[in-house]
């Protein structure tokens, strides 16, 4: 009888220790497909993100009519000098340029001085493929724009947090006027040189949000 009670004690032990096994087995799965089905949808938001600044961005070149292929002239290029960028850049068209706005400032009554510094990959093409090709531009390339007040008013009012960083990524159609170079120190204080379009600034789009395929910039 004692033995049978032993028998029947340790068969409800380990019933409860399989079903103990197979209910946190049961809420690890749960979790799991919970876990699976948020990062899904994270995707699915960034991709629609993604879809919209690219859409928004190839409507603006074709508003203009701009030139967005430059960069392919010039990728993988460490140095560049400013006869090579005048020929890609002093255009009878405008031109789309990716990069960071760093700076700011009153030009005059009318209009404001814009700096952005480029940003190492510029797009050159939408041509047959449903994502926004890049190429690698490894010299320092900067924008010195004037932009009318209104268009960046309106620009920081709807993305007033563009004032909160040095590296707000931004979309801008412009139209270069000049080109030169000035110099800067790397961070092993080497002296490099770089290059600084000026012009006139047409159009500006905030790509901060779901830019993602453009990840690299300037330090």
């Amino acid at each position: 009888m004692k033995k049978a009670i032993k028998i029947v004690i340790a068969l409800a032990i380990i019933s409860s220790i399989i079903g103990y096994c197979v209910n946190q087995s049961h809420k690890e799965r749960i979790k799991r497909e919970a876990q699976e089905k948020e990062e899904l949808a994270i995707q699915a938001e960034k991709e629609k993100k993604r879809k919209s600044v690219q859409d928004a961005i190839k409507k603006m070149v074709q508003r203009y009519n701009a030139v967005n292929d430059w960069a392919e002239t010039i990728k993988d290029k460490d140095k560049i000098f400013s006869m090579e960028l005048e020929k890609v850049w002093v255009l009878d068209r405008p031109i789309l340029f990716i990069g960071n706005v760093r700076d700011i400032k009153n030009l005059d009554k009318k209009n404001y001085q814009v700096e952005i510094l480029l940003k190492e990959r510029n797009i050159f093409s939408f041509e047959g493929t449903d994502t926004v090709e890049a190429n690698r531009v490894r010299a320092r390339l900067k924008l010195d724009l004037r932009c009318n007040k209104n268009i960046i008013d309106t620009f920081l009012k709807e993305n007033p947090n563009v004032l909160k960083s040095k590296n707000a990524s931004v979309a801008v159609i412009a139209r270069i006027k000049h080109v030169s170079s000035f110099d800067y120190f790397t961070k092993d204080d080497k002296i490099k040189s770089g290059n600084t379009g000026s012009g006139d600034c047409l159009d500006i789009l905030l790509v901060n949000k779901g830019y993602s395929f453009l990840p690299l910039t300037l330090d």
